[in-house]
């Protein structure tokens, strides 16, 4: 069995509960977030009735974690709990000889235990997915490549994540926060928590409620960053970033907004990179008009496929970074930057 929407998955885990839940379950999706939500509910449905849920739950790493070692911890049940939920993550990142080696594990089903497997993404073709589709069920989860694709789908996902909530989300207000926050999933989700409570026991998150509550960048700031780092412009890069930073921006969010720049620019340098003109960058990305197209056009000539590619690693680097060390944000914000106007 196969899903390819979240909404779809939480239903067949609401119609399996409580004696029909899979054996195994393998949640595939490039977005890390859409990947945590499903992963969320698995736990949620499945162990919902388990007292000792810290028991109960186990993650591991499967790029760094003997495959041997898994299977000796978790083949033993516990007498304390009734259900375990084992989550191996980052499959994606296995060799093919590991992963042959991860296939057993659909050969000795464990009566207590369900195995959850994710990330980012794993060919149909192979095995280990065929052994898997048979075996339990598979969530793939594709996300939008076009910028304003992804923005649809992230208005028409805000609404759904109140819902669960029992709220009703306007369109306008999600549309607002998309504006201030980026199309993140997990910085819009961090937000929309902090609504739900703003609002209290109202039905309905407004316009005027993300302007009072939600973290806001100023957007033409944000958008001279990007216009800096791609004209080389070390000075003004330094300045703004240092003014961003000193005035409150929390560098995760920053990071995400420049992320989103660089992922346009990337798709417009592309486009133009296998012959690609103006008409071609305007049907991929239909909100960029007249003046606002052409500085588009011209930033991703100047700046480069290749630049875009590495500024994109970077970017991800320093954010693993912000979310495992204690160094002083200024100083990963500056680091980046530099990096980025000289790659």
């Amino acid at each position: 069995m196969k899903y390819s929407q979240y909404r779809a998955f939480e239903k067949h885990l609401i119609g399996a509960s409580p004696h029909h839940f899979a054996d195994y379950y393998l949640i595939l999706s490039k977005d890390e977030f859409e990947r945590k939500l499903c992963l969320d509910k698995v736990v949620e449905h499945l162990l919902k009735d388990e007292k000792q849920r810290e028991m109960a739950f186990k993650s591991y790493s499967a790029e760094q974690t003997k495959i041997e070692s898994i299977w000796n911890e978790i083949s033993t049940p516990s007498f304390f709990i009734k259900k375990q939920v084992v989550v191996i993550r980052h499959i994606d990142l296995l060799k093919t000889a590991v992963l042959k080696e991860l296939e057993k594990f659909f050969d000795h089903p464990l009566k207590h235990a369900c195995i959850v497997f994710e990330g980012g993404s794993l060919t149909a073709a192979s095995t280990f997915y065929k052994k898997a589709e048979k075996a339990g069920v598979i969530v793939e989860i594709a996300a939008p490549e076009k910028a304003w694709e992804k923005e649809k789908h992230v208005a028409e996902w805000l609404p759904m994540m109140a819902a669960e909530e029992g709220k009703k989300f306007h369109p306008q207000a999600a549309l607002a926060l998309i504006h201030n926050m980026g199309s993140d999933k997990g910085a819009l989700y961090q937000e929309l928590q902090k609504l739900l409570c703003y609002i209290g026991e109202r039905n309905e998150i407004t316009a005027d409620d993300v302007s009072a509550i939600s973290l806001s960048f100023n957007q033409e700031t944000i958008w001279q960053l990007g216009e800096a780092i791609f004209k080389d412009d070390a000075s003004s890069v330094l300045r703004i970033t240092k003014g961003l930073m000193q005035n409150g921006s929390a560098l995760i969010p920053l990071l995400r907004q420049i992320r989103s720049q660089f992922q346009t620019e990337f798709q417009i340098s592309s486009i133009l990179a296998n012959g690609g003109g103006t008409e071609e960058v305007s049907a991929a990305f239909p909100r960029l008009k007249g003046t606002f197209l052409s500085k588009h056009i011209q930033a991703a000539q100047y700046y480069g496929y290749q630049r875009f590619k590495n500024g994109i690693i970077e970017i991800d680097k320093t954010e693993v970074e912000a979310k495992n060390s204690n160094t002083d944000p200024e100083i990963l914000a500056e680091l980046l930057m530099m990096k980025l106007v000289t790659i």
